[in-house]
């Protein structure tokens, strides 16, 4: 039970061959996320805020479609 509540380091969470490809936490470089919000832009692209499920790091990335 005592390592159940643990954080998992980055390389746990990337599969294998995807390590290149993908968004990733710019603050631990884990590619566990989650979009909290996605709002359209005026330019024809997305806004999304995503929260990285190992440290809680917010950040913004700009999509275009």
């Amino acid at each position: 039970m005592q390592g159940e509540n643990r954080r998992k380091w980055p390389s746990e969470f990337i599969k294998k061959g995807a390590d290149k490809i993908g968004i990733a936490c710019p603050k631990c470089g884990c590619k566990d996320l989650r979009v909290t919000n996605s709002l359209p832009s005026a330019n024809g692209s997305r806004r999304r805020r995503r929260v990285c499920r190992n440290c809680g790091r917010v950040f913004y990335t700009n999509e275009s479609i």
